[in-house]
C-alpha cells in the first residue's frame, strides 16, 4: 500500500473512517477532526471495489480536475485574452496538491469556484451558489466555513463598494447566502454535536492550536479530547506521547505566535514569493486596469487575505498554505494577461516582469513535485522495518507504538496493511529517557540511525529491546525494536 508517491499518513485516517462508514458504523466515521468530504468519496470508491491505494487517489484525482476545469470557467469571466493560460499557470500546484493525499485539493477547488460564482452576474441564482459552495468548503475541511463566511460578506462588500449594487440590495443577496449556507452545514454540525455531547462545528483547530503550542500540550491535550471517543475520533497516533517530549517553555507572546505563523506562511519559498509578486501585481492592477478588472482583482485578493489571515491566528502547519497558492497564481497570471492586452509600451513591459515573477514562483511546487515523485532505498528500507513492528503488535496484540518521526507515514502505511493500532511518536533519545525513568510503556520502537547523533542511545535501546529487523548500508541504518 506504500508507494513512493505517499507523502501524507492522514490518507490513512481519512480511509479507516471510510471503512467505518462502509461497515455501516456512522457512528465512529463522524469526527469532529477528519472531515467528511475526501472520506465519503474514499467510501464511494470502495464500494465500486476500488482498492485502498486507488480508492484514495481517485478522489484527488477528481479535486484535481474541479481544480482546472473551474479555472477555465473563471478564466471565461476575467474579461482577458488568452485566458487558458491561467490554466497552464495553475498546473504545477494542483499536481503538488494532488501528490500531497490529502483534503486540501478540495479546499483549493472550493475557493475557486467560489470566486468563480462571485464574479456571475447578480442574481437569486448566484446567491444561492455562493451559499452550496460555502457549504462544500465546509465539508472538505472546518476552516473552510469562516474563509466561506467571510469571502461572502467581502465579496457583497465589493459589489456595494464599487457601485455595482445598492446597499439594501447587496445585504438582502448576503443574508440569501449565509442562510443557504446554514441549511446546508446544518446536517453534519447537528452530528457531531450530538456526538460530543455540544455545540460542535470542528475540532481540528482547537486541536491544531493545542499541537502546535507550547504552553498547552502539557495540559491542553487531555481536556481536549473525550476518552471515549479519542480512538474512535482522531486516530491521533502522535498523542500523546508526542507531548512529553516537548520541553517546558514560557508562553508565547501574542508577536510571537505571529511571527511564528508567519514563518510558517513563508515556509520553504512557497507563499513569501507568491504573496510578495500577488501584492505587486494587486497595486499595479489597482491602477492601471478597468473597472471590472479592478473588481474581479479585489474579490481575488479577498478570498486570498481571508484564507492566509486565518491561517495566521490559528497556528496551522505550513501545508495548509497551499491551497490559496492556486489563487495567488491566478490573480498574478490575470494582471500579468490584463496590462499585456492594454496594448501601451509600459504595460507591456510590466506585464512581462509580473510573469516572470510569477514563473520564478512556481519553482517551488516544481522542484517539490520532483522530491515527492523520487524514489529514495531509505524509504522501502523504513517501510520494512515498520512492518516487522506493526505484525509483532498484530502478532502479541499489543497496544503501542512508538515510531521515529522521520518516518510516521511510513509507520501508519504499515500499520494500516496490518491493522494494527499505533499510538505516539517519539525521538528514540527521549524513548530512552522516559523508559528508564518509567514514564512510558512502549512495545515497538522504530529507530533510524541517521537520526540519532548519540550512538550511544542507540546501543542503549538495542540493549534494552528485542531485536525484530536491522538493515545496515553505508552510512545508514534501520531498526525495529521491541519489548520482551
Amino acid at each position: 500500500l506504500y508507494p513512493s508517491l505517499m507523502t501524507n499518513h492522514d490518507a490513512f485516517y481519512f480511509l479507516r473512517q471510510a471503512n467505518h462508514f462502509l461497515a455501516g458504523d456512522i457512528w465512529r466515521a463522524i469526527s469532529g477532526h477528519w472531515d467528511p468530504l475526501y472520506m465519503s468519496l474514499i467510501a464511494v470508491c470502495k464500494g465500486f471495489g476500488c482498492s485502498d491505494l486507488l480508492a484514495l487517489r481517485l478522489p484527488l484525482i477528481l479535486g484535481g480536475l474541479l481544480c482546472v476545469v473551474g479555472i477555465q470557467r473563471l478564466s471565461e469571466r476575467l474579461d482577458i485574452q488568452h485566458g487558458w493560460m491561467l490554466v497552464i499557470a495553475s498546473i504545477p500546484i494542483v499536481w503538488l496538491l494532488i501528490l500531497i493525499m490529502n483534503a486540501e485539493i478540495f479546499l483549493a477547488a472550493g475557493l475557486i469556484w467560489l470566486l468563480e460564482a462571485a464574479l456571475r452576474e447578480r442574481d437569486l441564482k448566484r446567491d444561492l451558489l455562493l451559499g452550496i459552495l460555502g457549504a462544500a468548503l465546509y465539508y472538505a475541511k472546518g476552516y473552510g466555513l469562516p474563509v466561506a463566511v467571510v469571502s461572502v460578506v467581502a465579496f457583497a462588500g465589493v459589489d456595494v463598494l464599487m457601485k455595482e449594487t445598492s446597499l439594501k440590495s447587496g445585504f438582502r443577496s448576503l443574508m440569501i447566502s449565509l442562510l443557504v449556507l446554514l441549511m446546508c452545514i446544518a446536517p453534519l454540525v447537528l452530528a457531531r454535536s450530538i456526538k460530543f455531547g455540544e455545540l460542535t462545528i470542528t475540532r481540528s483547530g482547537s486541536y491544531n492550536a493545542v499541537y502546535t503550542s507550547y504552553e498547552m500540550k502539557h495540559s491542553g491535550f487531555d481536556t481536549l479530547i473525550d476518552p471515549n471517543t479519542a480512538h474512535t475520533d482522531f486516530y491521533v497516533y502522535q498523542e500523546p506521547l508526542d507531548f512529553l517530549g516537548v520541553p517546558d517553555q514560557e508562553p508565547r507572546t501574542a508577536y510571537q505566535k505571529l511571527a511564528l505563523n508567519y514563518e510558517r506562511l513563508t515556509w520553504n519559498g512557497h507563499l513569501r514569493d507568491a504573496v510578495f509578486v500577488s501584492l505587486l501585481s494587486f497595486f499595479l492592477g489597482l491602477f492601471l486596469l478597468s473597472k471590472r478588472q479592478k473588481i474581479i482583482l479585489l474579490k481575488t485578493a479577498a478570498v486570498s487575505a481571508v484564507f492566509c489571515g486565518g491561517y495566521l491566528i490559528l497556528l496551522p502547519y505550513p501545508r495548509y498554505f497551499l491551497p490559496v497558492f492556486v489563487l495567488l497564481i491566478v490573480l498574478q497570471a490575470f494582471v500579468a494577461l490584463a496590462l499585456w492586452q492594454h496594448g501601451k509600451r509600459l504595460s507591456k513591459l510590466l506585464a512581462l516582469l509580473v510573469g516572470l515573477a510569477m514563473l520564478s514562483t512556481l519553482r517551488h511546487p516544481v522542484k517539490d513535485i520532483r522530491t515527492i515523485t523520487s524514489v529514495h532505498s531509505k524509504q522501502e528500507l523504513r517501510f520494512a522495518a515498520a512492518r516487522a513492528s506493526c505484525e509483532y503488535i498484530q502478532s502479541k496484540t499489543l497496544a503501542a507504538i512508538a515510531p521515529n518521526t522521520d518516518a510516521n507515514d511510513i509507520y501508519l502505511a504499515a500499520a494500516y496493511t496490518c491493522d494494527a493500532d499505533l499510538h505516539g511518536v517519539l525521538e528514540p533519545s527521549l524513548a530512552l529517557r522516559y523508559a528508564k525513568e518509567n514514564r512510558l510503556d512502549v512495545d515497538c520502537l522504530l529507530v533510524v540511525e541517521d537520526t540519532i547523533k548519540d550512538k550511544q542511545t542507540l546501543q542503549e535501546l538495542v540493549n534494552r529491546y528485542k531485536l525484530l529487523f536491522r538493515y545496515e548500508e553505508a552510512g545508514f541504518s534501520v531498526y525495529s525494536l521491541a519489548r520482551e
